[in-house]
């Protein structure tokens, strides 16, 4: 399954039901961040931008796991990272 959301740290306020009656909460969560304020790289990404414990990562995982989905499902993908 796979569901799109745009401007996602708003909140899924109008589909947070929704989502918690019809979802695993053990399925696997990926984030794919593609538009920022200013420009980046890797390092910047994971150093400042979705650094662990700061306000940007906070608020997306806050939310899924108000969902009842587990931190550790969640991936946040570096699109600055080259795939293998």
């Amino acid at each position: 399954m796979f569901i799109l959301y745009s401007k996602f740290d708003e909140g899924l306020n109008p589909s947070q039901d929704f989502l918690k009656k019809n979802l695993n909460p053990k399925l696997k969560i990926s984030i794919l961040p593609w538009a920022f304020s200013e420009e980046l790289d890797s390092i910047l990404f994971l150093n400042d931008y979705f650094k662990k414990g700061n306000n940007r990562y906070n608020r997306y995982m806050n939310i899924l796991k108000s969902l009842g989905f587990m931190e550790d499902n969640i991936c946040i993908l570096n699109c600055y990272r080259k795939c293998r």
